[in-house]
């Protein structure tokens, strides 16, 4: 069963961990947006992003 809404996946362009998880995404042909957050601005530690992640940690959907 397959998502009719696309996944948000919350990423940081030069992570390989993320790439990994996008990639594997295309793979499987499942609609998906990314979403940037800056770590060096430090967008990981907002209250928004730490209500999806605790640990502050990308990636994250």
């Amino acid at each position: 069963m397959f998502p009719t809404t696309p996944l948000q996946l919350y990423r940081m362009p030069i992570s390989g961990h993320c790439h990994r998880v996008e990639l594997m995404l295309s793979l499987l042909g499942l609609p998906y947006v990314l979403i940037d957050v800056n770590l060096l601005r430090g967008e990981h530690q907002r209250a928004e992003f730490l209500a999806l992640n605790p640990l502050g940690q990308v990636p994250c959907w």
